[in-house]
């Protein structure tokens, strides 16, 4: 929600490098008041940053975002749409229709983790790239986006052809190194993460044909 709150300020309003953390830390601030019951006091968040900003500028950082958005915060992260989709999916288990395991969940988190650190992926709706998270962790698995979860996520595996390319192109950019972004990938290398990052799958023909029209494009770093 963080991320989602920094991302929305930044589309529509002027944000500094120099300001950038502050923005950062405040909106942290104002996620942990939205969500936690007892939430950290703005100390807490200005020995974050070393003290690099004092509690009033959080504070009126916090005030300038919550004005900017118009206080409109409830904007659900992806992952509370990936958590609807496996439950869409949970009863097809028993009618042999679709095989969604925790490997094929944590692998659709994997890949919609990846696209936090994707400015191109911020005009997606998260609702958008769930589906295509889950759409192209069922591919990677062999199995289909069928009817029932087009139905219920409400986007066709065309809708979410654009979403799975760039998904697929942040895979190849991190698997190759060619990204400086690699916390993501060394998160979900472990064993908690059942070193999802270094599946197999994600080297597949499917994700190098999904990624080719955007590798085309980008240009050496």
């Amino acid at each position: 929600m963080t991320v989602a709150i920094t991302d929305r300020l930044i589309q529509d309003n002027a944000v500094t490098k120099r300001t950038l953390q502050l923005v950062g830390v405040a909106a942290m601030f104002i996620v942990s008041k939205y969500e936690e019951i007892l939430s950290p006091a703005v100390e807490d968040f200005a020995c974050v940053t070393n003290h690099s900003y004092t509690k009033l500028q959080i504070c009126q950082m916090e005030m300038k975002i919550l004005q900017a958005l118009g206080f409109c915060l409830g904007h659900p992260p992806p992952p509370h749409f990936l958590r609807r989709a496996s439950m869409i999916a949970e009863p097809m288990l028993y009618c042999d229709l679709l095989h969604v395991d925790l490997e094929q969940h944590i692998l659709a988190k994997y890949l919609m983790d990846l696209s936090i650190v994707d400015y191109d992926m911020v005009h997606f709706p998260p609702s958008k790239i769930t589906a295509a998270a889950s759409c192209l962790s069922l591919k990677l698995k062999g199995h289909k986006w069928i009817p029932t979860l087009q139905y219920h996520m409400s986007y066709t595996e065309r809708d979410l052809l654009p979403v799975m390319q760039h998904t697929a192109k942040n895979v190849i950019l991190v698997n190759e190194g060619i990204t400086q972004h690699v916390a993501i990938k060394k998160k979900y290398s472990t064993n908690k993460n059942i070193e999802i990052s270094g599946s197999e799958e994600l080297k597949s023909s499917i994700t190098q044909h999904l990624a080719q029209p955007l590798m085309q494009e980008l240009t050496p770093l």
